[in-house]
């Protein structure tokens, strides 16, 4: 329950910004651009942090690692409960996107490395859970409460957290390659109740760094397929993810709908991180009756479908049929106006879905013998870059539209054509429209 845990306070910090982006620009605590270096400030913390977070977990264990550095998660917290100006608030949250990016690396390894054998895949399926339940506490916390009482909430989760962490061993696996035998029974004792769960983890094993061996050899034992193979998926998963349209298309989803069925678009923003929640439970109960490799493809396979009707609809309710002008197609536009959110539901679905088959297998047949704190740590670090340099280039967008954000506006569609035609237009690998927040 504490890797959960910590998997959940990861997805709310991270998703902190996006409920509370009116809040701020209201109270003129930020401009936009002030805001997008705000959100983009965790990812700056989150590179130093990953660079030293497999390493220092390898030497040190999950456990302690993480009550260290928590410290700057809580310095963080503190700084965001507190703070009444920009600097202080992007301080704190670089603070915390160094300890998220250490916990990020540590925490899925040290489920994996925990969990029974026979149970891996399942343990591995219920981060994708916890990831959404934290995206949707902080959606639903950030509109009821404001930003102060969200920052405070997540930093209670973080001293929860570590509260458990004080009076958890480290995993039996790392206490064994480290020499520690004694200390090792004793936490497989601790974990696992069956002989025959606790018997693997006490024999010695293939694991990819061995303590006799010297640093180039080390190095080179990452450079073969079964360490590159896992760490290729995780870093081209990653990296669609860093860079496909489905967070700004809940966004476009929301905005479009509220001009449909006047629904707030705060409240139509939630539609997404729900769905994605559902896909996690519906992936849990078709995992059994399907196998995974066929999940993939048909999830990927419509993942590019909904994601295309949703590019589609929304080109056509602003280029062609001009919604916001056009009287004579009423129920056409709101049929396009309406589109976007089912689509986007849909999408939510199978994209968690297909995150769950994944993760599935690389859990259930990988990551356990093949994945190491470092090599989680490699990933960490090229995923974080790739998600700044997302953002860097849609801050530049942000630039070339005149400081002028799509929230300021979120009625005229002819605002939003003159943005997609303009030269400062960004078009996603997946064929999406969006526009920096």
């Amino acid at each position: 329950m504490t890797t959960m845990l910590g998997i959940v306070y990861l997805s709310m910090v991270e998703c902190y910004t996006s409920p509370i982006e009116d809040e701020i620009l209201e109270e003129g605590i930020m401009t936009i651009n002030t805001f997008s270096l705000f959100a983009t400030s965790i990812f700056i913390g989150g590179i130093p942090g990953s660079m030293i977070g497999g390493p220092v977990s390898e030497w040190l264990g999950t456990k302690t690692t993480s009550l260290i550095f928590s410290i700057l998660g809580t310095l963080g917290g503190i700084l965001l409960v507190l703070a009444y100006d920009s600097s202080s608030m992007i301080l704190g949250r670089i603070f915390i996107g160094f300890y998220t990016a250490i916990g990020g690396s540590s925490f899925p390894v040290y489920n994996a490395e925990i969990a029974p054998p026979s149970m891996k895949a399942f343990y591995g399926s219920l981060i994708g859970i916890s990831l959404r339940i934290g995206t949707i506490l902080s959606a639903l916390l950030g509109i009821w409460i404001g930003y102060r009482w969200l920052a405070a909430i997540c930093l209670m989760v973080l001293v929860i957290i570590n509260l458990n962490l004080v009076f958890l061993p480290d995993s039996p696996k790392w206490l064994r390659t480290k020499g520690y035998v004694d200390k090792a029974k004793i936490a497989s004792e601790y974990f696992y109740d069956s002989s025959e769960e606790l018997l693997p983890l006490l024999l010695p094993d293939q694991t990819i760094v061995f303590e006799d061996t010297n640093l180039s050899q080390k190095i080179a034992s990452y450079f073969t397929w079964p360490v590159l193979r896992p760490l290729l998926v995780c870093i081209s998963v990653q990296s669609f993810k860093a860079f496909s349209t489905h967070e700004y298309m809940s966004v476009y989803a929301a905005h479009t709908l509220d001009n449909a069925v006047s629904i707030n678009p705060r409240t139509a923003a939630l539609f997404y991180p729900v769905s994605l929640f559902f896909g996690s439970i519906i992936f849990l109960w078709i995992i059994h009756k399907v196998q995974w490799k066929k999940l993939i493809i048909v999830t990927t396979i419509f993942q590019i479908l909904t994601n295309g009707l949703f590019s589609l609809t929304l080109y056509l309710s602003i280029n062609k049929f001009d919604c916001a002008q056009n009287t004579q197609d009423v129920i056409l536009c709101q049929i396009l106006q309406f589109a976007p959110i089912l689509l986007i539901a849909l999408y939510g679905l199978s994209f968690s879905m297909g995150m769950g088959s994944i993760a599935w297998w690389l859990y259930g047949h990988i990551l356990h013998s093949h994945y190491t704190r470092i090599s989680a740590g490699i990933v960490t670090f090229i995923c974080y870059i790739v998600v700044l340099v997302n953002q860097m280039f849609h801050l530049v967008a942000l630039q070339k539209t005149n400081n002028v954000s799509y929230r300021n506006d979120i009625t005229d569609f002819s605002h939003w054509r003159n943005e997609l035609n303009s030269d400062s237009k960004c078009v996603s690998l997946s064929g999406g429209f969006f526009v920096m927040r």
